[in-house]
């Protein structure tokens, strides 16, 4: 016990998940979430992300856009139509969008994972 009545505990310092016991260290590339939305701060991330790896920087990428359903729009359709407007959300919206990020980013040698929210 200390003089201000606080237990002192010694740290312990855990091993890296990026290293493993007995070998050299290896580094697992960075996975970064990039939130998309086809605008032009769009292309800045994907700037930046292109300048991260080109700066020796090993990153992958999970590129995800999220689209809003607009429940005002639905009156009177009840559920019957909700799935053919989640897949319109879905493949015509969000897909152009998240394709065209991974396209870029894996022409500048990132690996790229695509996903899309409702």
């Amino acid at each position: 016990m200390t003089m201000t009545g606080f237990e002192t505990k010694s740290r312990v310092r855990k091993a890296s998940p990026n290293t493993q016991p007995g070998k050299a260290a290896t580094r697992l590339p960075t996975r970064i979430l990039a939130v998309v939305d086809g605008t032009e701060q769009t292309n800045r991330v994907v700037e930046y992300l292109a300048s991260l790896a080109a700066s020796g920087g090993a990153i992958e990428v999970v590129a995800i856009n999220v689209q809003t359903k607009r429940e005002d729009r639905l009156r009177g359709y009840q559920s019957f139509k909700q799935h053919e407007i989640d897949d319109r959300l879905i493949n015509d919206l969000g897909m152009p969008i998240v394709s065209s990020v991974s396209r870029r980013l894996e022409k500048a040698g990132i690996p790229t994972q695509i996903r899309i929210d409702i």
